[in-house]
């Protein structure tokens, strides 16, 4: 049977490498985090501006889309 003292020792030396994983765990998934919520709002920034954009050109083909029905009607009468 072993020592007390190598016991606790053992013991000692068992939870500080636990704590140390928890920790190393821990940072890892916290940089995890950062990097896919900067890849969230960069998508989200990219997702954005194409969302004005075709915004944009939807207000444009309706402008066109009027004026080419009050040629239509010009023509008809």
């Amino acid at each position: 049977m072993l020592d007390t003292s190598t016991f606790y020792l053992i013991l000692t030396m068992a939870a500080f490498l636990f704590v140390a994983t928890i920790i190393i765990h821990y940072h890892a998934n916290t940089d995890k985090v950062r990097r896919k919520k900067g890849e969230v709002e960069a998508y989200t920034a990219k997702t954005t501006q194409k969302i004005a954009i075709i915004e944009a050109e939807i207000a444009t083909l309706k402008e066109k889309k009027e004026q080419l029905d009050e040629e239509i009607e010009s023509l008809k009468v």
